[in-house]
Formats: structure tokens, C-alpha cells, sequence
């Protein structure tokens, strides 16, 4: 009886193993997609800048559809974070819970390698740039058209600062609880 209730236990673990995985590669199969949302609206906005627009009636109109770019812009890079976030606390689990067999802990610290100067690191560092920069721009062409360059400038930069700092801030809290859970385990 003892055998049968162990074999329940190590399908039913493998079983959500199996949908955690998937779940994790769905969201981050989403990024793409997102991405591809980011480029048509940058897309969009720079060939509406060029063609000269469609003047509306109401130049504060105008204004508000300006602003309005970057702050959908904002909300897919929100949505990117959300989707990273998601996919990297089920591989957390993973690595945490499933200790045997070993390579599945291992893979899991590998794919969101923790270390100070991983590629795991460097990764994570440039996709928040790379997310990043593309809303920085907007906020800077946005404040251009409204006559507000230097706080444009500044937005976009302070933008970039603050996904850098978000992404260490994460990266460090990470690391600690990687280091709690692996000090839990042994």
C-alpha cells in the first residue's frame, strides 16, 4: 500500500510539474506578441508623425492622443513584466520543490541563473533596457510635439533608470530567496 500511495504522490508531482512548465512557457510565449503590440504602436505613432496626422477639432485633443502613446506603451511594458514575473516564480517553484531529480533544480537556477555576473543576469538586464528604451522615446517624441523637450528628456530617462533599478531590486530579492530557500532545503 505503502508503494501505491508513493507512485500516486510521484504521478501526481510529475503531473504538475508538467503544467507548470507549460504554464510558464505560455506566459512567456506571450512577450512576443506584446512586443509585436509595442512595435505596431511605435510604428503607428511615427507614421502618423510623417503623414502630417489628422488634426482634430480640439487641439487639446491632440495633446491627449499624444500622451496617451506612451502610457499604452507603458502598459505593455507593465504586461511584459507581469508575463517575466509570472514564468519566473513557477521556475522558483520548480527549483525549490523539486529536488529530485536533480537536473530539474538545476535547470531551473541555470534558465534565471542568480549569480552576480551570470548570463542569467546580463539576460535580464537587457531585456528591461531593450523594453525600456522604445517607451523612453515615446515619452521624449510625445513631450517634443507638446513643446516640452526637456521634461521629455527627462521622463524617458528617468523611465530607463527606474527599469534598471526595478530589475535590480528584483534580481537581488531573487537572489535572497533562492539563497533562504536552498539554506530551507539543506
Amino acid at each position: 500500500m505503502h508503494t501505491q500511495t508513493n507512485d500516486k504522490t510521484a504521478e501526481f508531482e510529475l503531473e504538475l510539474y508538467k503544467s507548470l512548465r507549460t504554464e510558464s512557457s505560455s506566459a512567456l510565449a506571450a512577450i512576443p506578441g506584446l512586443w509585436l503590440q509595442k512595435f505596431v504602436l511605435v510604428g503607428a505613432t511615427l507614421g502618423f508623425v510623417f503623414a502630417g496626422g489628422i488634426k482634430p477639432a480640439v487641439a487639446s485633443a491632440e495633446q491627449l492622443g499624444i500622451l496617451l502613446v506612451p502610457i499604452l506603451s507603458i502598459l505593455i511594458d507593465c504586461r511584459i513584466l507581469e508575463q517575466t514575473l509570472h514564468a519566473r516564480f513557477i521556475s522558483q517553484f520548480i527549483g525549490r520543490e523539486y529536488q529530485n531529480p536533480r537536473v530539474l533544480a538545476a535547470w531551473e537556477s541555470a534558465l534565471w541563473n542568480l549569480r552576480a555576473r551570470s548570463y542569467g543576469s546580463i539576460r535580464t538586464a537587457l531585456s528591461s533596457v531593450v523594453t525600456a528604451i522604445p517607451t523612453a522615446g515615446l515619452l521624449v517624441m510625445a513631450s517634443t510635439f507638446m513643446h516640452h523637450l526637456l521634461w521629455g528628456a527627462a521622463a524617458g530617462t528617468v523611465y530607463i533608470g527606474a527599469a534598471v533599478l526595478a530589475t535590480i531590486s528584483l534580481h537581488q530579492r531573487s537572489r535572497a530567496h533562492a539563497a533562504t530557500a536552498t539554506s530551507d532545503v539543506t
